[in-house]
Parts: structure tokens; C-alpha cells; sequence
């Protein structure tokens, strides 16, 4: 778990860090944490995808912890922001950043806790993630959020859960498909187009038919193969899971 802690105070930050660890510690989840005492030094540093949770201090001198909450937003819906403040009168207002939960000063060690064990349940703790590079930046992406990645040249058009569609760099396309094939998830469907079978909704007549709704043209050459891949991969997990094949 990536956890990033935005807080001014020194003892309240070793309140945090403290909690932090033993939780860690009890719960047997590695955690990693990097901390900041202003809004404007995190932004600096702050890539979308990169932390998992953000501590925030809302009173905080320059930019705010509401400052900072709506520059995140802008570039990342999944990380989970943990408010921490002194008084609930800024709960209406943190709404449209959806805030995953509130911390009331002065820290108390077993809320902090409750609040990383809810945060653990929805945080994918044992899943790879794939490391991306788009514009200037890093992004972190969990191959259970993938949903197609698309070749075009050195670049790939990557789709994934809540997150808006992004144009990488690639070194080439066989090096990302030899990475991805790995993960049995994964299926080279046509020249220069991956997908992630999990979010297949479908096996259309000449197609893979999305859950969000697009479709992808599965290719001629070896299409049984490819179609018999996506058909062995349903039984398994409908076995695994004991969840009904997709039609």
C-alpha cells in the first residue's frame, strides 16, 4: 500500500507515521509512505496512480488540504483521500473530491487503523501493476483495472477502470505483449490490440464485445485460437470463482 501523509505538525505526523507502521506491522500488509508538511511540496512531487491513500490535512498554510484534494482529482479518481482536521465543519464541502474518510485530531491510534484496514479491503494489495509513462509522468496502473491497450507505433492507447483513456510511450509492442502474456488474463486479440479478458463482457460473431461497451475485431489469422484461449480462460475462472460462463 502507497500512502502518501500530508501533514504540518510534527507530532500529529509522528502520530500518523506511528500508526502507520503498526499497523502495518499487525496486519502483515507492506505499506510505503512518503511524507509532506506543505500543500505546494506534494504537488511538485505527486503523480497520478503513484499512491494508493493521501492523509490530508485540511488547515494547512497556502494551499489547503481542499487546495490539494482538487489539483489530485483532476488526474486521479482512485487514490483513497483520508481528511484529517481538527472539527467536521469542512465534511459538505470535501464531498466532490469523495473523500474515503475523516480523521479527527488529535490522531487516536485505533482509528487509524480502522481506517487502513477498510482502506486494505478495497486497495488491491497482491495484484502487479503496470508501470507507464505518459507526457512527463509515471503512472502505476493494476492490471485488474486494465481493459485494452491499443498499439500505435511507440505509443499505446491504454483504457482502464475509472480512469480517463491515456496515450503512452512504449518501447515497442512486443515488449509490453511479452510482459502482459505472463498474467493469463491477457489475450493478444489482433495485430496490436491486448486485452484484458476479466473485462470482456461478450464473445459477439466476429468480436469482443467490452463492459464498457466497445468492440474489438478478433483476428482471422489463428481466430479459433484466440476464441478457444477466451473459452478455456471463462471455464477457469468460472471454476475458480464458481461464476457462470459469459455467452
Amino acid at each position: 500500500m502507497k500512502i502518501a501523509m500530508l501533514e504540518d505538525d510534527p507530532e500529529d505526523l509522528e502520530t500518523l507515521i506511528g500508526s502507520c507502521e503498526n499497523w502495518a506491522g499487525n496486519s502483515g500488509i507492506q505499506i510505503t509512505y512518503e511524507c509532506y508538511t506543505s500543500g505546494e511540496d506534494f504537488l511538485k512531487c505527486f503523480q497520478p496512480g503513484h499512491y494508493d491513500l493521501l492523509f490530508l490535512d485540511i488547515y494547512m498554510q497556502e494551499l489547503t488540504g481542499m487546495d490539494v484534494a482538487k489539483h489530485v482529482r483532476k488526474t486521479d479518481i482512485n487514490c483513497l483521500l483520508i481528511f484529517t482536521t481538527t472539527s467536521t465543519d469542512h465534511v459538505l464541502a470535501s464531498m466532490p473530491f469523495h473523500p474515503f474518510d475523516y480523521l479527527i485530531k488529535p490522531y487516536e491510534p485505533s482509528r487509524i487503523s480502522q481506517v487502513l484496514s477498510e482502506a486494505a479491503r478495497i486497495i488491491p494489495q497482491n495484484d502487479t501493476s503496470l508501470e507507464l509513462t505518459c507526457g512527463r509522468s509515471k503512472v502505476s496502473v493494476y492490471y485488474c483495472d486494465l481493459i485494452s491497450l491499443e498499439a500505435d507505433r511507440h505509443h499505446a492507447y491504454v483504457t482502464s477502470l475509472n480512469r480517463e483513456p491515456m496515450r503512452c510511450y512504449i518501447d515497442s509492442f512486443s515488449g509490453l505483449w511479452e510482459i502482459l502474456r505472463e498474467d493469463s488474463r491477457f489475450i493478444l486479440c489482433n495485430r496490436g490490440i491486448i486485452l484484458n479478458m476479466d473485462q470482456i463482457e461478450k464473445l459477439g460473431d466476429s468480436e469482443f464485445i467490452m463492459k464498457n461497451g466497445h468492440a474489438f475485431l478478433i483476428r482471422q489469422n489463428n481466430r479459433n485460437d484466440v476464441i478457444q484461449t477466451f473459452l478455456t480462460y471463462q471455464y477457469d475462472q468460472a471454476k475458480k470463482y464458481g461464476r457462470r460462463h459469459l455467452s
